[in-house]
Order: structure tokens, then C-alpha cells, then sequence
């Protein structure tokens, strides 16, 4: 288990072993350009595991640390047979693979691919695919066509690189809030930078423009 609390950015190989317990917790964490046979960063064996206010991004699976070529999975988040519960988390070119599935809430989701049972609520996907159409709700995604989650709009965020916006992480921040201002419906009370939202009414992804 990594506890919360403090900023932690990772860039090294970042394997988790942890094998048949309750759970882990990931929070106000950044995983970035991290390298592995499989799962940039995993868990293995049974684990429930929390993400919160985090961010996966330039992950590498198949690549040992030393930059040897040897085939994987999971470029990003890997949780073998157990699932997630995510909020207010951003992957950017990495994959998020959960054998259980999970929820993810007020997640930005850019040329990700989700694989597992998900239920996908108040989330911006963008240029995102899926294993399968996901359960959610209200969320937005662009381009336009067959939508990754239930409960979809179509329309351009005009996402910004990863940046530092404010907060313990780097986030990216959509130049069009028209396209995802309050999309998002029982919210958590702050966004991944920690500003405040609107219970009722958010942001569909990560942060309030």
C-alpha cells in the first residue's frame, strides 16, 4: 500500500506486488514514463484498490528498465482479479487493465484504452476506446461515434497537455468548459487539483475549467 496525503511523482519501474489482501490506496500520486514487463504500475492477486487525485501518464509496458524489449500488457494501471474504485484521476497515453472492473467517476481518460467491467460516471474520454460498451452516465467524449460508456455526449474539450495547473499533480485542463461544464452529477467536493466543486452539478473529468 502507497498512502496518501503528500505528492509522490514515480518514474521508475513500479511494481506492487501485493498478493491476497483487502486493497490498496493510491492517492494525489504522479506514475510517469515507468517500465515493465506488464503494467507500468500493478497489482497482483486480489487486491481492491483506490486511485485518487492521480495521474498515469508516458507508462510503458514490455520494456525493462534497462529499455530491453520483451512484450507486455497494461501500459498504465494493471490490477490482476481484483478492481478499482476511481475519482478525480487523469491517464494520458496509458491504459487502465482491471480483471474485476470497477467505477470510475470524474476521470479524464486521453488515447486510453479501458479493459474490464467498468461503470463510467461524470468522465471526459478522448480519443479513448473500450472493452465494450461500459454502464454510466453523464459523461462527455470526442471524437464523435460509438460511445466507450452509457450516458454520452459527443463534444470537443479542447484539451491542454499535462501541465501544472495548482495542486499536487499535473493535470490537463479543457480550453472549451462549455463541453464539459456541469455534465457531471453527484460529484466528489473537490477535483484533482483539490478545488472545490459543486456536489450537484461538476465537470465531466478530472477538473473544473
Amino acid at each position: 500500500m502507497i498512502p496518501g496525503g503528500d505528492a509522490l511523482h514515480v518514474s521508475r519501474s513500479c511494481r506492487l506486488y501485493a498478493s491476497r489482501v483487502a486493497g490498496g490506496s493510491l492517492a494525489n500520486r504522479s506514475f510517469d514514463a515507468n517500465t515493465a514487463r506488464g503494467g507500468g504500475v500493478s497489482f497482483i492477486k486480489q487486491n481492491d484498490v483506490t486511485v485518487a487525485g492521480s495521474l498515469f501518464m508516458n507508462n510503458r509496458s514490455g520494456v525493462l528498465v534497462d529499455g530491453t524489449e520483451v512484450g507486455g500488457w497494461a501500459s498504465g494501471l494493471w490490477i490482476n482479479e481484483g478492481t478499482v474504485d476511481l475519482e478525480n484521476s487523469t491517464f494520458c497515453q496509458n491504459d487502465l487493465d482491471v480483471d474485476g472492473g470497477g467505477t470510475l467517476t470524474n476521470g479524464t481518460f486521453v488515447a486510453t484504452s479501458l479493459n474490464g467491467g467498468f461503470t463510467v460516471k461524470n468522465s471526459l474520454l478522448v480519443d479513448a476506446s473500450c472493452d465494450g460498451t461500459q454502464a454510466g452516465d453523464h459523461n462527455v467524449e470526442w471524437p464523435s461515434g460509438t460511445a466507450c460508456a452509457a450516458g454520452t455526449t459527443f463534444a470537443d474539450p479542447d484539451l491542454g497537455a499535462p501541465a501544472d495547473n495548482g495542486g499536487p499533480t499535473w493535470t490537463m485542463m479543457p480550453g472549451n468548459a462549455a463541453a464539459v461544464s456541469g455534465v457531471g452529477i453527484h460529484c466528489p467536493s473537490t477535483d484533482q487539483r483539490g478545488e472545490p466543486r459543486d456536489g450537484a452539478s461538476c465537470a465531466a473529468g478530472a477538473v473544473e475549467p
